[in-house]
């Protein structure tokens, strides 16, 4: 009697163990999928850390951070530079033009050249300072959005470092110098191709294209409507002035 007790014992142990030997293994599994979520998420803040100390230990990028917080700074454009140069919003505005627009200052009207004209087209010193700053930044920017497509870094994660200037490029003002610049710097992430860095933007909300109501949105408050017209045509953009229509 009691050995048919004990077989039947051990066969209700047997059914137990085969019921719970799943949730075993699968609550192993979790444990060890969340343990490898954590290893990759470190791996990929280790990895985007390595690469944001090398971006922002750069002096171009450390002047491009300067230029788009400050309406106006006194700056060494570059480091042979024995002194500095006042950078004002309407100097960058002619600073990032497209290559295919000239002018000789902010008083002189600028008009678009033929293009082969263009060709032979060149901008001042200090302007190709600016310029070269602005395309080494422009260049991490396009540098990152490639690690995010390739899984290597999470996008968000970047807002603790780039936060405030990807704020400045692109939030809406009131100030028609402000307005300008954004829309001078719009214009030439599209026209030269920084088409990363539009992709990144609009990952993390915000439409900076040229058919963007962004983009619009500063033409509409620059003062001098006529460049405003001549910027987007640059970019494919047909622009009407507010006050015309």
């Amino acid at each position: 009697m009691h050995w048919h007790l004990w077989l039947h014992d051990i066969e209700k142990l047997k059914l137990v163990v085969s019921a719970i030997t799943p949730v075993v293994a699968i609550a192993g599994g979790i444990v060890a999928y969340l343990s490898y979520l954590r290893n990759e998420k470190w791996k990929k803040a280790e990895f985007l850390a390595d690469e944001m100390k090398g971006f922002l230990a750069n002096p171009q990028v450390q002047l491009a951070k300067i230029l788009i917080d400050w309406g106006a700074r006194r700056v060494k454009l570059r480091p042979s530079d024995l002194d500095e140069t006042t950078v004002t919003r309407s100097i960058q505005v002619n600073a990032l033009r497209p290559h295919t627009i000239v002018g000789d200052g902010i008083v002189t009207p600028r008009f678009v050249l033929p293009q082969y004209k263009a060709e032979l087209q060149r901008f001042e010193d200090d302007e190709v300072a600016i310029r070269d700053c602005y395309d080494c930044f422009l260049d991490g920017l396009e540098a990152f959005w490639s690690y995010y497509k390739t899984d290597l870094i999470d996008l968000k994660a970047l807002i603790p470092y780039l936060g405030y200037w990807i704020g400045e490029i692109q939030s809406p003002t009131t100030l028609p110098s402000d307005a300008e610049w954004q829309a001078a710097l719009l214009t030439y992430i599209s026209f030269y191709g920084f088409d990363g860095t539009v992709s990144l933007f609009k990952e993390l909300g915000y439409d900076i294209s040229p058919s963007g109501d962004r983009y619009r949105g500063f033409l509409e408050i620059m003062v001098d409507q006529s460049y405003a017209a001549i910027l987007a045509s640059t970019v494919g953009v047909e622009y009407c002035s507010p006050t015309a229509k």
